[in-house]
């Protein structure tokens, strides 16, 4: 299999916006609308511990920013991985809560339905459609 590398950002705007999200919105929504790919961005703080802006302004009680990063795409991670494993519940309570979800890309871009698919999750498969 070949890896066609793609444009990365720039670690200093990843270092920017992460930081940003733990308390200036005004600065997080000035970055998205510039790049709208820092959204999923994450920044390595070392030790193995990678945060991604959704990861500051939750810990951080900016739920102003984390509701302002999800409508603008930032990946809900535990969602795919509840979708794969057929928790179907889980999938539920994440797209009654934040519905916009249901149409998020997870990693390289898959859809919800991807993961479904290849999780062979049957019962999360059923809901999606339902919600068609």
């Amino acid at each position: 299999m070949k890896f066609k590398q793609k444009d990365t950002l720039n670690p200093r705007k990843v270092t920017e916006f992460v930081l940003a999200a733990h308390h200036d919105f005004d600065r997080v929504q000035e970055m998205v609308e510039e790049d709208a790919r820092v959204v999923n961005s994450t920044l390595d703080m070392g030790d193995g511990d990678w945060e991604s802006a959704l990861d500051a302004s939750a810990h951080m009680g900016r739920n102003d920013i984390a509701r302002y990063l999800i409508e603008q795409g930032a990946r809900l991670d535990f969602l795919f991985l509840a979708v794969s494993l057929d928790e179907v519940d889980i999938v539920k309570a994440i797209l009654s809560a934040f519905p916009m979800a249901r149409d998020a890309k997870g990693v390289h871009g898959f859809p919800l339905r991807h993961f479904a698919e290849f999780g062979k999750a049957e019962r999360v498969l059923a809901y999606l459609d339902s919600l068609d």
